[in-house]
């Protein structure tokens, strides 16, 4: 029922009786798609409506379930989006928000270039996604409360990844690209890309891998997950992962 309805809303046939009990948030649907509805909502042609999806907002939902919203990788596209508008939220929101793998890049790149440096070092430990979405290097190079070691972090990750190896940086190409790139490149050099590109994936899937072991790794210190951390023991560890090369990564993970 929830996705019918929020597919009606963004079509723009769902009836004014539906919306006004969304608004209000008495529709009987789950509380990820009723903050979906809500957030979709505050652009209603209605005023009524649109006003009471923004005190639904406001009075309904605790810091804990936005939290728990923020948390999860079912979260409708638009709750994640609109976590990442201005104003900005409370940091724990912030770095769920930062840590869900199903948060758009587009609000990350926009988070990159506001964010204090401690959140800023949330984002880098995903080298992943930043060479996914070099935007979000770009904003962090903006970013003006970056501290002088995240400067240097920075800058290294653009030379080793950007500049020494801008041929071999997975860049979504559509279908025609690709066939006009192939034809004009000689075969010799077709295998060589290739398997560049294959050893630098695995390099990136090592280090995504080694990272979360990493991480893993924390309930040997005492510690049954890296959620019970206090706040600046988690931004500590965050410091330290964050600075550590692939290799790094790997050898911490393995012991």
């Amino acid at each position: 029922m929830s996705l019918s309805v929020l597919a009606k809303l963004k079509e723009g046939n769902a009836p004014l009786t539906v919306r006004q009990s969304a608004a209000r948030g008495v529709l009987p649907v789950g509380q990820e798609e009723l903050l979906g509805i809500l957030v979709y909502l505050q652009n209603d042609p209605e005023e009524e409506i649109r006003e009471a999806a923004r005190q639904t907002l406001a009075n309904e939902y605790s810091d804990n379930l936005l939290l728990s919203i923020a948390e999860s990788t079912t979260a409708p596209i638009e709750v994640l989006e609109y976590f990442g508008r201005p104003p900005l939220r409370s940091p724990e929101l912030l770095e769920a928000l930062i840590q869900n793998r199903s948060t758009p890049d587009s609000t990350i790149a926009s988070l990159a270039g506001q964010v204090d440096s401690r959140l800023m070092e949330v984002i880098l430990i995903n080298l992943m996604r930043l060479l996914r979405s070099p935007f979000i290097l770009e904003a962090l190079e903006a970013n003006p409360g970056q501290t002088p070691d995240i400067t240097r972090r920075l800058r290294e990750i653009r030379e080793e990844f950007f500049e020494k190896r801008n041929n071999f940086i997975p860049i979504h190409r559509t279908r025609a690209e690709e066939k006009a790139l192939a034809t004009e490149e000689s075969e010799e050099t077709v295998a060589e890309e290739s398997a560049a590109v294959t050893a630098y994936s695995e390099e990136l899937r090592e280090g995504e891998d080694a990272t979360s072991a990493t991480l893993e790794s924390l309930k040997d210190d005492g510690f049954e997950s890296f959620d019970e951390m206090g706040e600046d023991e988690r931004f500590s560890t965050i410091q330290r992962i964050a600075r550590m090369t692939v290799s790094e990564r790997v050898q911490t993970a393995l012991k």
